[in-house]
């Protein structure tokens, strides 16, 4: 098949376990699988001892590139990370960023159609998602790049105005994480074939050849191993949506499942939700905070222990996991909606958080 032929294209990404380095060394997740307490990280002051990573280092250097080499570090278990740098900026022109408090976004319509733009499409720190693609004008000249992780499988996505998306086969889909998917338009093809940047990349990262893109790495090769048992996790998650009505059906278990929370939120009155604008509300990870007078008169470090304590209550009872809000959000929880969630099992888990608040204020 011609790549002029493809509406788009697809990528195994591969980014789990440990990924190679440019040097040949590796780099390791952030936390042991079986749950046990990370080796001791041992670091050595030694930094660019190959001629490869000087070469970088000198490269980086000459493009007025801001970053600061790390040190070596062997995390045990036969990963480590060798010869890397912490890139602050590239001195890319015409950059602009918009960001915006938990529970909202920017103001979409300044950003110039004629810029790259790179935007998340759902987040799942507070809850909030892009309620449409009306910012994005058609034939745009710009490149858009979105990072979809947490919505592909929830909500529809509006492909004729995206050209480099990703995707992670962990969120919706419930299957293996750093594993993911790369989708390109013919627009990002080209892009790709015919702009070179003036910084060096990783192998990792490298998806053309010969000045045109690896059509191999869409067709089976891979750049780094990725796990056959993650890859066959992923195809039985696919077999199973797809057994259940496919992607309609995975957008209508997602919404119905955030509407019992959201529900339960509004009719809840120390609660409210993170996102105020409902056409922004995520159908995923949805996010709430506390409010009202016992709150209220928390000191600032009290109401931070409030989800931290109803998590742990719940977490210690097996009644549900990992619901703790994001460690750098206000102090909230968060439940996953997606539509790999039974609703029965959400329905169950409100009572029990209504339960350990009143234990808190006992």
């Amino acid at each position: 098949m011609r790549i002029a032929r493809l509406s788009s294209l697809l990528l195994i990404a591969a980014l789990g376990g440990c990924s190679l380095l440019p040097d040949g060394g590796e780099r390791s997740g952030s936390r042991d699988v079986r749950g046990q307490a990370p080796a001791r990280q041992a670091e050595t002051a030694q930094i660019a001892t190959t001629r490869e990573s000087r070469q970088c280092l000198s490269e980086l250097a000459g493009l007025q590139a801001d970053f600061t080499p790390l040190p070596d570090r062997d995390y045990g278990t036969g990963c480590s990370t060798n010869n890397t740098v912490a890139l602050s900026q590239l001195k890319l022109p015409k950059l602009t960023t918009l960001d915006a408090d938990y529970g909202y976004i920017p103001n979409l319509a300044e950003i110039p159609q004629d810029n790259d733009v790179v935007f998340t499409w759902n987040g799942t720190t507070s809850g909030a998602k892009i309620p449409n693609t009306h910012w994005l004008a058609e034939g745009r000249s710009g490149v858009t790049i979105n990072d979809a992780t947490s919505a592909i499988f929830a909500m529809e996505m509006d492909w004729p105005k995206l050209d480099a998306t990703t995707y992670s086969w962990q969120k919706v889909m419930g299957s293996e994480a750093q594993h993911g998917m790369l989708v390109l338009s013919p627009k990002a093809v080209a892009r790709i074939e015919e702009y070179d940047p003036e910084w060096p990349l990783p192998k990792l990262f490298r998806i053309k050849k010969g000045g045109k893109i690896n059509t191999g790495i869409f067709e089976g090769a891979t750049i780094n191993t990725p796990s056959m048992l993650a890859t066959e996790d992923y195809i039985l998650a696919l077999e199973w949506a797809k057994s259940i009505g496919g992607r309609q059906a995975m957008f209508e278990r997602a919404d119905a499942n955030a509407k019992i929370v959201t529900d339960w939120i509004e009719a809840t009155p120390w609660l409210r939700n993170m996102v105020p604008d409902p056409a922004q509300r995520t159908n995923t990870g949805v996010c709430f905070v506390f409010q009202g007078d016992y709150y209220d008169s928390l000191s600032d470090e009290e109401q931070a222990g409030v989800p931290k304590k109803i998590a742990k209550m719940l977490e210690d009872r097996h009644v549900g996991y990992d619901f703790n809000g994001y460690r750098d959000a206000p102090p909230s929880l968060r439940i996953w909606c997606g539509g790999t969630v039974e609703q029965e099992d959400l329905k169950r888990l409100l009572p029990w958080i209504e339960w350990a608040y009143k234990r808190l204020q006992a």
